[in-house]
């Protein structure tokens, strides 16, 4: 599909990169190929070349530290920066930079220099829940910056570094993203979802002075979820549009690990699997997981011991964001319907059939069924879940205070009396918290950032995940004994404890990038810059 507009040009693919490694970019028989910058990076959340082109920044896992570092052009040893947060924009000048960061119930930027590591801090107004998309204006006073909420607030703010004030540029109720200032300031570039939206504002204030004006929208496949794919080449507002696209599949292995590392595996998948969307049935003989098509996602279910996958649910019923849960039963699925404006609870036969979708139960990221007939949804916000008795439509809330911070990865234990949940608390005790279904107490078993997966048979252990190695905690506490998953090349796994052991559950993936440019994507733009150049040069 080719993006749609009134009056955006030719559109190019830029390169579909492939690697080498010398010190200089090759272009041999007029073939672009990629130069490493850098190696051993992971869990990268955001980089940008500096305004001079010298230098990259990359917010991210350099080694076994994380932090912001630069980069020189070509290559080689990077500088670390102050950790000043994992979004971040440089300054026209490169001097500066501003980063903004997403923490329970308190949003802000921090303006840092980069050669002196002096800060500055500015808070982020409204009661949005997450900052992304951020660019500093062409005067290098204004920061526009795109905030959101899972309660469907979403907002295009212009903060005025000096004087510390802020104006609100656009309010919605669909997400922002990717700010960018057009070269001459009086406009800004910003995606509503998946369309480019352009408007003129005050070159002092930020402040809208006009209605937003829909430009283009981009393909279905945009890597929207990078938040940070899109540039007006020149930066901040020339003729050009470039922006990332990617294509790939998973294949879902289960792999079972004797006593001396070897790995019985047996692949389960071909082709468009989600890879962050499959559960194991309680019993351990069947896989439920999400795939893709035309229409949309939607559930399947496919033999451990292997054979011919069945689907589920049909046209797209499904969120491919959401993973399912099985019933404690095996009888039944939980999964998030998006046949609608928003995300609901739905729950349908494990042998397939016609869906029930609960219509107040609106969820945000994440499911999980207890032992009991309740099912738990993370409500929008992150701070809280509902738990929905599926028979009765009966709700309550999981946690009596939801004004400490957000929760994830919700886990019940095997008598559905506990609930261990990654709990990133506003007082900054986050780590796994259990809390009591019977008297409400809330004990935290570990600190950092250790997601649950699921405890063990007997409920006395629980399988969690920090950063890279996976652990069996005692209930009690302490560290635990640390798992070794199998030997996957580009593979990740997930153990399940099930009665023939643990079961590890593989995606391995493949994907790809394709970077395209549109030129002129904005002529309107182009001939009233020239205007309102010519308008301002008349003033006094």
């Amino acid at each position: 599909m080719s993006p749609r507009s009134e009056a955006a040009g030719a559109k190019q693919r830029l390169a579909r990169p492939s690697v080498n490694r010398s010190p200089h970019p090759s272009t041999e028989s007029g073939q672009l190929h990629s130069l490493v910058v850098a190696e051993s990076v992971g869990t990268v959340t955001h980089l940008r070349w500096s305004p001079d082109g010298t230098r990259l920044g990359i917010a991210g896992r350099v080694g076994a530290r994380f932090g912001l570092y630069v980069f020189p052009r070509l290559g080689g040893t990077p500088e670390r920066a102050p950790r000043i947060g994992p979004f971040f924009a440089w300054s026209p000048d490169g001097a500066r930079m501003a980063t903004w960061w997403g923490a329970p119930l308190n949003l802000g930027v921090k303006v840092t220099s980069f050669r002196s590591g002096e800060r500055d801090s500015l808070p982020i107004p409204g009661t949005d829940d997450f900052a992304y998309g951020g660019d500093w204006s062409p005067t290098g006073r204004l920061l526009a910056l795109t905030t959101f909420s899972g309660t469907g607030s979403a907002h295009l703010w212009v903060l005025d570094l000096e004087n510390k004030s802020h104006v609100l540029t656009v309010a919605d109720s669909v997400a922002l993203y990717c700010p960018a200032w057009t070269a001459d300031g009086q406009a800004i570039y910003y995606l509503r979802d998946d369309e480019l939206y352009r408007i003129a504002v005050d070159t002092r204030s930020g402040r809208a002075r006009d209605v937003a004006r829909r430009l283009l929208r981009l393909e279905d496949n945009y890597v929207t979820q990078n938040r940070n794919t899109i540039a007006i080449i020149p930066p901040g507002g020339g003729p050009k549009l470039a922006y990332i696209r990617q294509n790939g599949h998973w294949n879902y292995f289960v792999a079972r690990v004797d006593a001396g590392g070897r790995a019985d595996q047996m692949k389960l998948t071909t082709g468009t699997a989600n890879k962050r969307a499959a559960a194991l049935s309680p019993d351990g003989t069947t896989l439920a997981f999400l795939q893709q098509s035309n229409d949309g996602w939607d559930l399947y279910r496919v033999p451990a011991s292997g054979g011919p996958a069945q689907q589920l649910t049909f046209g797209g019923a499904a969120s491919g964001d959401v993973r399912p849960a099985w019933d404690a039963s095996g009888q039944r699925l939980a999964f998030a319907s998006c046949l609608g404006a928003r995300l609901k609870v739905a729950v349908v036969p494990a042998t397939g059939g016609q869906p029930k979708v609960f219509e107040d139960a609106q969820v945000s990221e994440e499911i999980a069924w207890a032992p009991s007939a309740r099912i738990a949804y993370q409500l929008p916000g992150n701070r809280n879940y509902g738990l929905l008795d599926p028979g009765t439509g009966a709700e309550q809330l999981l946690a009596r205070n939801d004004s400490a911070g957000w929760m994830f990865a919700p886990r019940f234990s095997p008598d559905g009396s506990r609930v261990a949940v990654y709990w990133s608390r506003k007082d900054g005790a986050s780590g796994v918290w259990v809390l009591s279904l019977a008297d409400s107490t809330q004990t935290r078993l570990r600190k950092g950032q250790v997601f649950p997966h699921e405890w063990s048979a007997d409920g006395m252990s629980l399988y969690v995940q920090e950063d890279t190695v996976w652990r069996r905690l005692p209930a009690t506490g302490g560290d635990g004994a640390v798992l070794r998953p199998p030997a996957f090349e580009e593979a990740s796994c997930v153990p399940f404890e099930r009665p023939s052991g643990v079961v590890w559950v593989c995606t391995e993936g493949r994907s790809w990038t394709d970077a395209w440019m549109i030129d002129n994507f904005d002529p309107e733009y182009a001939v009233l810059g020239r205007k309102q150049g010519r308008g301002a040069q008349r003033r006094p």
